[in-house]
C-alpha cells in the first residue's frame, strides 16, 4: 500500500514538472519572434492563423445581406465624378453617408465635388505612424480640399501591410483628443445607443464579428448610382469607397487580408476591400453582436489539460507491463484532444461569440510526448547522480 502511494505520488510530481517544462517552452513558441530563416517556410504559413478563421473561412452559416448598409463603388472615378454620385446619393435623403476616400490635394476637378460635401458626411483619415498601442497621434492624412468643420473617423486597421485583419480599434488619441475609428463615427451617427453600448464594453481592441464580405452588402457601380432610382438608400447607410463589384478587374490600392479568405495559408491573395471590413465593423455595433475573448483562461486550460495528458502518458509510459501500449493511447489522445477542443473552440465562437484562444492548449498537447522523452532522461541523470526521486527510476 505505501509502495503504491509513492509511486502515485511520483507519478503526479514527474508529470507536474514535465508538464510545467512543457507549458514554458510552447508559450515561448507561441509569443517568441524567430528571426532564423530556418523557419521561414513554416513561419510564412502559420504566424498569421487562428483556428477561428476556420468558421469563417470553412463553416460560416449562407451569407446574410445587410439591409441598413449600402456601398457604392467609385473606383476609376475622377473627383467631379465622385462628386456627381455624392449628389445623387444625398437626394435620397440616407442616414449617414461615409466617404471612404481621402482627397489631399486640390485640383481642377474639385468645384462639384466640394460642393457635395458637408458636415452630414463622415469623413476618412489616415494616421500615421498608427500602431496598437496607447501612442497618442499628432498627424494624419486627411482630405483637405475643404474647410469646414466635419465629422471624421481613423480607417487604420490593426494589422501590418500582410496580415489579417481581425480587430479593430474603437478609437484612439489625436492631438491630445479622443477620434473614433471611421466605422464607430458612423454607427454614432446612425444609432447613438448602439454606439454606446461600444462604449460601455470600455474594450481598447475589438474582435472583428465578420459577417461576410462583399456579397453580405448590397452593392452600387457609379453608373447604377447615378441612373438608378435610389429611393431604397433613405435612412440607411451609405458607403462610398473602393470595390470590385463585378468581382472582376480587382481594385489593389485597398484590398486587405481578412479571416474570410479561404485559403489562409501559404501564399494567397487579399480578399476584402478596406470599405467591406469597414460594413463588417459598422454591422456589428448595429447588432451588438460582440465577440468575448478567453484572455487568461487560455493559460489556464491549456496547464490543467497538459497536466492530464501528462499523467496519463507517464503512467503508459514508465509502466513497464502497460509499455506496449503507451504510443497507441499517446498519438489517439493527441490526436483526438486536440480535434476536440478545436471543434469545441468554433462552436464557442458561432453559437456564444466567445473567441477561447485553444493554440497554447494544442502546442501543450503536441509537444508532451518529446517532453517526456527529455524529462525521462533528465529525470534518470540526477537520480543516479543526486538520488532524485523519480518514477523513470530504475529501483
Amino acid at each position: 500500500m505505501i509502495k503504491h502511494v509513492k509511486k502515485n505520488w511520483l507519478l503526479y510530481k514527474d508529470s507536474l514538472i514535465a508538464t510545467v517544462l512543457v507549458y514554458v517552452v510552447a508559450i515561448g513558441l507561441k509569443n517568441v519572434p524567430f528571426n532564423s530563416h530556418l523557419f521561414d517556410p513554416i513561419s510564412s504559413s502559420l504566424e498569421d492563423f487562428e483556428f477561428s478563421d476556420l468558421l469563417y473561412s470553412r463553416f460560416q452559416s449562407p451569407t446574410k445581406v445587410d439591409t441598413n448598409i449600402i456601398i457604392v463603388d467609385v473606383a476609376n472615378l475622377n473627383r467631379e465624378e465622385i462628386g456627381k454620385v455624392i449628389q445623387r446619393v444625398k437626394a435620397f435623403e440616407p442616414g449617414v453617408i461615409g466617404l471612404d476616400l481621402i482627397f489631399q490635394h486640390s485640383t481642377g476637378q474639385d468645384s462639384l465635388l466640394v460642393s457635395s460635401l458637408d458636415q452630414d458626411i463622415v469623413y476618412a483619415c489616415y494616421l500615421e505612424g498608427f500602431e496598437d498601442d496607447l501612442k497618442c497621434f499628432g498627424k494624419a492624412i486627411t482630405t483637405g480640399i475643404t474647410n469646414e468643420k466635419r465629422i471624421e473617423g481613423f480607417t487604420n486597421f490593426v494589422a501590418g501591410p500582410a496580415s489579417t485583419v481581425r480587430t479593430f480599434k474603437p478609437q484612439t488619441c489625436y492631438n491630445g483628443d479622443s477620434l473614433l475609428a471611421f466605422p464607430v463615427s458612423i454607427a454614432k451617427q446612425f444609432n447613438i445607443d448602439a454606439y454606446k453600448a461600444l462604449g460601455l464594453r470600455d474594450a481598447p481592441l475589438e474582435i472583428i464579428n465578420y459577417t461576410g464580405g462583399q456579397k453580405s452588402y448590397s452593392t452600387l457601380t457609379s453608373p447604377e448610382a447615378l441612373s438608378m432610382n435610389l429611393e431604397f438608400v433613405k435612412g440607411k447607410i451609405v458607403l462610398i469607397g473602393l470595390l470590385s463589384p463585378d468581382y472582376g478587374t480587382p481594385v489593389f490600392e485597398d484590398l486587405h487580408f481578412t479571416p474570410l479568405n479561404k485559403k489562409y495559408s501559404g501564399k494567397t491573395f487579399p480578399d476584402a476591400y478596406g470599405v467591406v471590413i469597414h460594413a463588417n465593423v459598422i454591422s456589428m455595433i448595429l447588432e451588438e453582436e460582440y465577440i468575448n475573448k478567453s484572455g487568461w483562461i487560455q493559460y489556464v486550460l491549456a496547464m490543467l489539460i497538459g497536466l492530464i495528458h501528462m499523467v496519463l502518458f507517464t503512467h503508459y509510459f514508465a509502466n513497464h507491463e502497460r509499455h506496449m501500449w503507451y504510443h497507441l493511447i499517446a498519438k489517439l489522445a493527441q490526436l483526438v484532444t486536440s480535434v476536440l477542443f478545436i471543434f469545441l473552440s468554433l462552436i464557442l465562437l458561432a453559437k456564444m461569440n466567445y473567441k477561447l484562444d485553444v493554440t497554447l492548449t494544442v502546442f501543450v498537447i503536441a509537444l508532451s510526448i518529446d517532453f517526456l522523452y527529455f524529462y525521462e532522461a533528465w529525470a534518470k541523470f540526477l537520480n543516479v547522480k543526486f538520488g532524485y526521486k523519480t518514477i523513470h527510476s530504475n529501483e
